[in-house]
């Protein structure tokens, strides 16, 4: 990637996906400052700028493929230098379009067209950053401890966060041990353990935050098996989050079963630095609260959100365990009170519901087969577990809702779900 000006200035990376022979030129000029980040994609033929115009001192973060050149049109760039006695501002563009005097023209040298450009620029629910439209790509609260390395997710599926703790000792209710330092842990990942690092350490007793990857890299904390899915990649963004935590361990005096029983503190900035980046907040898999695995790859590639490690296919740990709740972003406070949460639970799709597996969602679900009087179980315990008894009963309310054959044969479907209004959990 060439930059065609020795004055652009930022305290950020300009960090450039899949970068094959990408050009990005700008007029030398010493009024061309960073002040607020650009996004500039190019997915699937469609190229686009979300910032209407921008001066320079964070990062230019280029999204582009398949060898695009960009640079600005002399005759927009001379009308804007004119007209505004301040130099040009960047606008994108592929046609010659009549601009602001304030602001340049762009035109793309590509193979592909680009799609019409939004007047508006795209904004992301819950940012905390600098501008309506481009979150932060480091998070503004955390110690900045870039490993460089920096490499692209997959913009085709859904963005993810997945929840892992650190899980550096074994101890037990008889004999808890002694955290390990936040300081510790930052320097393992910044030397002995870079393969391993997330994008985030977290300290939910202190709040404190290290940051290894930029938001729009990927990290290395999951297993990721040659030929399958690149689960460190398989999202628009897959940001990673260690929680400094193991179970029993004791910090000030405070001892903590689960990371639940911890203070949390700095969570509600985490999760509205999350939720910026276009993430959910909603697990597909069920919000963790034990240490059980259950995976799906159909759901992990289809549907956006939080997993936990125990989620993630090609890997075989179980953590976190337990995962704070979401909070809800409130004007003038980021991250304050509890988040809206849909009143039923979505349908985690067909694939979920497989012998062996346990979660709250089929124990929530057993509940309302009952309450429906469709209970065909010949047991009340384990009731988190998918098994036949789950079957029989949830035939029964497939026949009671007039379906028949294959079409009643005990594995939910959306629409059978949807109408059986299984409480959130």
């Amino acid at each position: 990637m060439v930059l065609g000006s020795d004055t652009l200035k930022g305290d950020d990376v300009i960090h450039c996906l899949k970068s094959t022979h990408v050009r990005l030129e700008m007029p030398r000029r010493e009024d061309v400052f960073m002040s607020k980040a650009a996004n500039c994609s190019a997915e699937h033929g469609v190229l686009s700028l979300r910032r209407r115009c921008f001066r320079f001192q964070e990062a230019i973060h280029a999204r582009a493929c398949y060898g695009i050149s960009f640079r600005p049109s002399p005759e927009a760039c001379n009308s804007a230098s004119s007209s505004s006695g301040r130099g040009p501002y960047l606008q994108p563009g592929l046609t010659e379009v009549n601009a602001p005097k304030s602001r340049a023209r762009w035109r793309c040298s590509a193979r592909f067209l680009e799609a019409p450009r939004r007047e508006t620029p795209v904004a992301r629910s819950g940012h905390l950053g600098h501008s309506a439209d481009m979150p932060e790509i480091w998070m503004s609260q955390a110690i900045k401890a870039d490993l460089g390395d920096h490499a692209p997710c997959d913009p085709a599926l859904p963005p993810k966060a997945i929840a892992h703790i650190t899980a550096d000792r074994n101890a037990t209710a008889e004999a808890p041990l002694d955290l390990v330092s936040f300081a510790r842990l930052q320097n393992f990942f910044t030397h002995s353990g870079k393969s391993l690092a997330p994008h985030i350490l977290w300290d939910p007793f202190t709040g404190a935050f290290a940051q290894f990857f930029p938001a729009t890299s990927r990290s290395k904390a999951l297993s990721d098996a040659p030929g399958g899915t690149r689960t460190n990649r398989a999202g628009e963004v897959v940001l990673q989050i260690e929680a400094l935590f193991f179970p029993h361990c004791r910090a000030d005096g405070l001892v903590c079963a689960a990371l639940t029983d911890t203070p949390c503190k700095g969570w509600s900035e985490l999760n509205a630095w999350i939720r910026s980046w276009g993430v959910p907040d909603t697990w597909p898999m069920g919000r963790p609260t034990n240490f059980v695995s259950a995976r799906s790859p159909g759901v992990w590639s289809s549907r956006g959100g939080w997993y936990a490690h125990a989620h993630v296919p090609e890997n075989n740990h179980v953590d976190p365990g337990s995962w704070p709740a979401f909070v809800q972003e409130q004007p003038g406070e980021p991250g304050g009170g509890p988040a809206d949460r849909p009143e039923f639970e979505p349908f985690p799709g067909a694939s979920f519901f497989q012998a062996g597996r346990s979660s709250p969602i089929i124990a929530a679900m057993h509940r309302r087969l009952v309450a429906e009087d469709c209970d065909r179980y010949l047991s009340s315990s384990n009731i988190a577990v998918w098994g036949a008894g789950d079957v029989r009963s949830y035939t029964a309310w497939q026949e009671k809702l007039g379906h028949s054959g294959s079409a009643a044969n005990g594995i939910p479907g959306k629409a059978s779900w949807d109408r059986l209004r299984v409480p959130n959990v």
